[in-house]
């Protein structure tokens, strides 16, 4: 088994007991199933994007989740989900995994507005590729369902599916039993109980290509027993209306793999091979590229898949619950709502007696008399929002917090309950405080209205000149906007302008503890544009670390110094005037030295030359290999002989060389940091006999080795980046 992107044998992934959170910055949650909840993460280190499987469980749950991570380490292969770390403590485990950014294909199918019969061939095609690989290492999927199936990018046709919960090594000769599944996508002989056989995959790869092809489930019931009836009976009819518009090689594609005897599926090789498979894909532009027209029962199946999970996913701890459940319950349901969780929650704490507690003046009907009603305003203006260009503000009903304190103090002043409860959850705590979400421009439309009607109060701070940004940059943002509202007696004049561009945008850096980093950027824009930084989409503010400067000729400039192991992550910009807003995005990284070379290759000799290249090291520290040191010594003896340590390009032609003679060589990397380790030295390799033909190289080649040998004192040094001038664009030379 070999890694499909670097052609390596895989390091298998073994649990780390370290904090997952010193490793890896947690994001929005993608979605959860029975048995854990996935989250976006980001890794410190590097800056990229994975996604973590995070499952809670105990005992025997603990072992299925074990055995999850057992199977991935088995599995390399581009059409399924790769596990990349793991972390374990007494109650957790939690799976770092490849992230697939474009989402689950059914949602990317309903999105694009339909699906061709050419577009379903190749996703299943893609789905049999990476059974394939798992059926030759005798590893069954065992639960492959729609949701499984994941597309790896935005855009992209290319699919990968993951969630190997039930997964399991099937040996030959040895039966295997499975009392969990989906029952929408379960084999017959699981159902009925028989051994399970990798052909229980191809029946799910059936149950998939029905559904896309169609827009309906072939054993959908009304619940999870009659599911379960219709799969152990197998019986299947085609709905022609379903199917019109559908090829009959599609149709028998379908029709030999739902066979409810295993012994007569296809397997995955046929299935391969089969016509709409292998042929239907190489066609000319013609009917299969039409649209189906499944696009609505397709929705209409989504929304029913989503209520299933609305019942069956965990809340946090891992569920797994046999299909032979489903004829016990009486809601029918293997998940049946309101079902109660694994592990069980701690017990209650026993209920006092009411006839030990005194009733309070607040039973009492007659007390409503006693409430001093005030005249209040009871109205909230409060409009939380979401999103990358919201920030967390002082609420504008800022009467509401107090409000609510009021209503707290009467109630403990007049019931022994509510008073124990405020006194457990609040008591000794901090004040109240109550924010809201809201988008910059949305908060700056309401101040400037509130000021044009006169309805500010001069006592009330705004909340965008305490609470936003950079310095100065809500305050000069606002005064802008008021600028044009007042205008002409309240009439906006209409300006001839231009929204914010980047000319230069911030890239991508290493660094290390106490280093000092810079990250410099050009916009350009009419009116002058105003920047604001951001870490991790969390607005950054000025410290006796951090300092923003806007330079003379435009640029801003962001300093950090010195810098700490928590600045790694993904830094922005944001340009902004009147017309419009920009922003890039830039990655801070950890850096480190380079990484151990691999050894050379030999291209060439001659009698007294060897050619030799050698490729960028696979780990160069996060940052740009600047150059390399080249190293030989004659293959009897142990002391190495430094050639040149300023080359810059990765190829060498080492002269001078004895006839017939056995020489070894390697190469050591360097970047920013230093030196890396020594790579591995090649094997022994012989010059030829005297008077054969020197080595030939291009041109080319040639001139950057002879410029090397030319100035053996130069350093090695990462070139700076011009400041160019963009004053010339205003007065070109005529």
């Amino acid at each position: 088994m070999f890694d499909y992107k670097t052609y390596c044998r895989p390091i298998p992934v073994r649990p780390r007991t370290k904090l997952f959170e010193d490793f890896y910055d947690i994001g929005d949650e993608l979605g959860r199933g029975t048995q854990a909840i996935t989250y976006h993460a980001v890794k410190r280190e590097t800056g990229d994007s994975y996604a973590t499987k995070s499952m809670h469980g105990k005992g025997k749950l603990k072992e299925f989740m074990k055995k999850e991570m057992e199977i991935m380490n088995q599995l390399c292969h581009p059409k399924l989900v790769r596990l990349r770390d793991a972390f374990e403590t007494k109650d957790t485990l939690t799976l770092v995994t490849d992230i697939c950014g474009g989402g689950e294909l059914l949602n990317n199918i309903i999105k694009k507005g339909g699906v061709s019969e050419r577009d379903i061939a190749n996703y299943v095609k893609q789905i049999l590729e990476g059974l394939d690989y798992m059926h030759s290492r005798y590893v069954g999927h065992l639960g492959l369902t729609i949701g499984d199936v994941m597309v790896s990018r935005v855009n992209s046709h290319d699919i990968r599916f993951g969630d190997f919960s039930l997964a399991a090594r099937l040996m030959p000769g040895k039966d295997y039993f499975l009392e969990y599944g989906h029952p929408e996508f379960v084999a017959p002989e699981i159902a009925n109980k028989q051994p399970a056989t990798v052909l229980a995959d191809m029946w799910s790869v059936g149950v998939i290509t029905y559904l896309l092809l169609s827009g309906i489930s072939p054993f959908l019931g009304e619940h999870d027993r009659e599911t379960l009836t219709r799969v152990q009976q197998g019986k299947i009819n085609f709905a022609e209306e379903a199917f019109a518009g559908v090829s009959d090689d599609a149709k028998d594609f379908m029709s030999k793999l739902l066979v409810f005897d295993p012994t007569g599926r296809m397997d995955v090789k046929a299935a391969l091979q089969h016509r709409w498979i292998k042929y239907y894909l190489d066609k000319t532009s013609g009917s299969e590229d039409r649209l189906l027209n499944n696009l609505e029962r397709l929705k209409d199946y989504q929304k029913k898949w989503r209520d299933w999970y609305a019942n069956a996913s965990c809340k946090r701890f891992f569920r797994r619950r046999t299909l032979e459940s489903c004829f016990h319950h009486p809601s029918k349901m293997i998940y049946p709502p309101g079902e109660c969780y694994t592990p069980s929650s701690s017990p209650e704490p026993p209920e006092l007696e009411r006839t030990h507690v005194k009733p309070s003046h607040f039973d009492d009907v007659t007390f409503r008399q006693k409430i001093n009603r005030e005249d209040i305003d009871f109205r909230s203006e409060s409009s939380y929002q979401n999103g990358p260009d919201t920030y967390l503000l002082q609420l504008r009903d800022t009467d509401f917090p107090l409000r609510l304190r009021q209503y707290l103090r009467v109630g403990a002043s007049t019931s022994p309950s509510i008073a124990a409860s405020l006194r457990d959850k609040h008591w000794g705590d901090s004040p109240l405080v109550i924010r809201e979400r809201r988008k910059f421009v949305d908060v700056m439309d309401e101040e400037i209205d509130d000021e044009r009607k006169g309805l500010t109060k001069s006592s009330v701070p705004r909340r965008l000149y305490h609470e936003i940004g950079t310095l100065g940059f809500a305050r000069e943002q606002m005064e802008q906007l008021k600028k044009e509202v007042w205008k002409d007696k309240g009439s906006r004049e209409i300006e001839i302008g231009m929204a914010p561009y980047f000319r230069e945008k911030i890239r991508n850096m290493a660094m290390k503890e106490n280093d000092e980093v810079v990250f410099t950027c050009y916009a350009v824009g009419q009116p002058k544009v105003d920047y604001t930084w951001f870490r991790n989409d969390g607005i950054l503010l000025e410290s006796s670390r951090i300092v923003v400067t806007e330079l003379k000729d435009g640029r801003c400039e962001m300093r950090i110094n010195p810098t700490r192991a928590y600045d790694i992550g993904v830094y922005k910009c944001v340009a902004r005037n009147m017309h419009g807003v920009s922003c890039c995005r830039a990655r801070l990284k950890l850096g480190s030295k380079p990484g151990r070379p691999e050894k050379p290759v030999a291209r060439d000799s001659s009698d007294t030359e060897i050619y030799i290249t050698w490729a960028v090291p696979r780990d160069e520290g996060n940052c740009t290999t600047l150059g390399y040191a080249l190293e030989f010594k004659k293959a009897d003896e142990d002391d190495w002989k430094l050639i040149l340590n300023n080359i810059e390009h990765e190829y060498f032609v080492i002269r001078n060389l004895e006839p017939s003679t056995f020489y070894q060589f390697r190469v050591q990397a360097y970047n920013k940091f230093g030196w890396g380790e020594h790579g591995m030295p090649t094997e022994p390799i012989s010059t030829k006999p005297e008077g054969a033909p020197k080595v030939k190289v291009s041109p080319r080649r040639k001139y950057q080795q002879e410029f090397t040998e030319r100035t053996p004192d130069y350093q090695l040094e990462e070139s700076e980046i011009p400041v160019l001038d963009y004053s010339q664009e205003a007065n070109p030379c005529l």
